[in-house]
């Protein structure tokens, strides 16, 4: 008997390591709009992190529906304390997808990838909202087997970016 309980108790300390390591949930990864389309506020979906282009669909589907989870899990892990920092509160974050900075968002559409490095790149992409357009850059970094956005280093889209480098153009 006591052996039993032995082995239930291993048994149930692995079940809780495994979720516990298992970090946030997260949705299942659908498959990514193409790159150079626009992709409607409607049509965002969580694409997962496997490559640059999905982890921006997946960063904009989470500003969209408020998910701080998938947003979080969208930076590398030095900016991911910050991130959750500066959003304490699942609730709050999600209420500031319907009214906050993103909630006029219409879509996005991925011009280009400049691929800096093997695991680095920069987007590319025009974020459009209610009121107005404009040409971002984002760098991001691969992480293990995923692709994550350093986003205090986006900028406006500079005329010279597409000047040097290898750049893959997807839309004009």
């Amino acid at each position: 008997m006591v052996a039993g309980v032995m082995v239930a108790g291993v048994i149930l300390a692995g079940i809780i390591i495994f979720f516990w390591h298992r970090g946030p949930h997260l949705p299942s990864a659908q498959t990514p709009q193409a790159a150079g389309t626009f992709i409607s506020e409607n049509q965002l979906v969580f694409a997962g992190y496997k490559t640059p282009e999905a982890a921006l669909e997946s960063a904009f589907w989470a500003l969209v529906t408020g998910d701080l989870d998938a947003f979080i899990a969208s930076v590398p892990p030095n900016e991911q304390a910050e991130t959750k920092k500066e959003n304490p509160s699942s609730k709050r974050f999600k209420s500031e997808a319907k009214t906050g900075e993103f909630s006029g968002l219409k879509g996005v559409e991925i011009m280009a990838r400049k691929n800096v490095s093997a695991d680095k790149v920069e987007l590319k992409f025009e974020m459009i909202d209610k009121n107005e357009t404009n040409l971002v850059i984002f760098p991001a970094v691969k992480i293990g087997e995923e692709w994550k956005f350093n986003l205090k280093a986006g900028h406006d889209y500079a005329t010279n970016w597409d000047n040097s480098g290898e750049v893959v153009t997807f839309a004009n």
